[in-house]
């Protein structure tokens, strides 16, 4: 069961919501119902841009991570809660925590170094399934540059690493 509590922000004190199938939010206007839509969509939107992350690094958009992927991932999710919400300078004590299952969970708090900014932070079981699905994606490509690299590939050849790709992005 996914879970979203929110504290001061927007007009939103305090809320928890238990995230299902289908949720209605009826209220007056400004009363938190587009708050609580998009806090719902950036944490669930975030796998997908996990995703993205992954192929961003096989396709090489995304250098391989020299050391933390977990907080270049951060880096990507607080650019993309800053795009669909803007400065959130002045929520000084706001507070998002979206509850996984298996015991991952994503918060988003004030930024203590400038406060116009957030920081995502992961959980710990985030990080410990994260770093290794990187890891081996970082060895996959190399593997598949050294494989092109050593010598010209033939169509057979090189439609069959395209299949180990495809393989290896749907595990």
């Amino acid at each position: 069961m996914q879970k979203l509590t929110i504290e001061n922000f927007g007009p939103i004190q305090q809320a928890e919501i238990q995230i299902k199938d289908i949720l209605l939010f009826i209220g007056p206007q400004a009363s938190g119902k587009s708050t609580i839509s998009k806090a719902i969509y950036f944490f669930k939107s975030l796998r997908d841009d996990l995703f993205r992350y992954i192929l961003d690094i096989l396709n090489g958009v995304e250098p391989p991570p020299p050391n933390d992927s977990v907080a270049n991932f951060s880096r990507r999710a607080r650019d993309k809660f800053l795009g669909i919400y803007g400065s959130v300078s002045h929520f000084t004590s706001m507070y998002l925590h979206y509850s996984y299952d298996n015991g991952v969970y994503i918060e988003v708090v004030p930024a203590a170094e400038n406060a116009a900014y957030t920081n995502i932070w992961l959980s710990g079981r985030f990080s410990q399934e994260f770093k290794p699905l990187v890891a081996r994606t970082v060895r996959f490509k190399q593997d598949a540059e050294k494989r092109k690299r050593d010598r010209f590939l033939s169509s057979s050849e090189a439609l069959t690493l395209d299949a180990e790709e495809r393989a290896f992005i749907q595990s």
